[in-house]
């Protein structure tokens, strides 16, 4: 990367540094997840910090120096207003976010996925509470492909079955999924899936570009959903620990 070089990236997160600092998490198509310091974007007279709130499409200059990463002049591009405005879709957009920081390492190109978070700010707002949950899914799955965790959807990791004809379990620990006959514990089982279920998450991680084309009900995708950031929960655990 360039010592110095305006980009434009999405902002993922923030957190407050030292007295008057912020760190910042961006998404970027060239360099993928960065972070950066915004020196003294907390101090009254600085007019850089309200552009670099949280889910804001930003063009950034980024200064590297002495192995760190620095942000100056900064524009906002997109405020995406109507994401902010609605509980549930500015969750979807938290959760699509944290998987990405949480999994990724910074600075391998992720294009793909910032096209799709891109487009997903967007259109959130304006879709039915069913598509948001497969949006979200469809992002979920594609940060695990992007970080080469994309688990083996294919068959029961147990017994090998393929083709289940009842509900099976997702378990982040065994990298998969269980046929209920093979799972050991109840405890899991309010977060299984339907054989539809397992076939829409086949095709998700396979063509996470037919997010928007999808009819899902919306029982049906609130399933979906809760299995999956469940399942996600187990993965961020196993990498937390490691």
């Amino acid at each position: 990367m360039p010592r110095s070089q305006k980009l434009k990236a999405l902002v993922l997160s923030r957190r407050n540094i030292g007295e008057a600092d912020r760190l910042v998490t961006f998404l970027t198509r060239e360099y993928g997840i960065m972070k950066g310091v915004a020196k003294g974007v907390r101090k009254i007279p600085s007019s850089r910090g309200g552009h670099l709130e949280p889910f804001t499409q930003v063009l950034v200059l980024v200064r590297m120096s002495r192995g760190a990463t620095y942000i100056g002049a900064t524009e906002t591009e997109t405020y995406f207003p109507q994401l902010r405005a609605n509980g549930k879709t500015l969750t979807h957009a938290r959760a699509m976010a944290y998987a990405a920081i949480s999994l990724l390492g910074e600075q391998d190109p992720v294009p793909e996925l910032y096209d799709m978070m891109q487009e997903a700010w967007h259109l959130l707002p304006k879709l039915p509470s069913a598509k948001q949950d497969v949006v979200e899914g469809a992002a979920l799955l594609l940060v695990l492909r992007l970080a080469g965790v994309l688990p083996n959807w294919q068959n029961c990791q147990a017994c090998g079955l393929t083709t289940p004809t009842e509900s099976v379990v997702l378990d982040a620990t065994q990298g998969g999924w269980h046929c209920l006959t093979c799972h050991q514990s109840l405890r899991d089982t309010k977060f299984s899936m339907s054989p539809k279920l397992i076939a829409l998450l086949r095709y998700l991680s396979a063509h996470p570009e037919a997010t928007t084309r999808l009819a899902v009900a919306e029982h049906d995708s609130s399933q979906f959903l809760s299995s999956l950031r469940y399942f996600m929960r187990g993965m961020l655990n196993q990498v937390t620990a490691s």
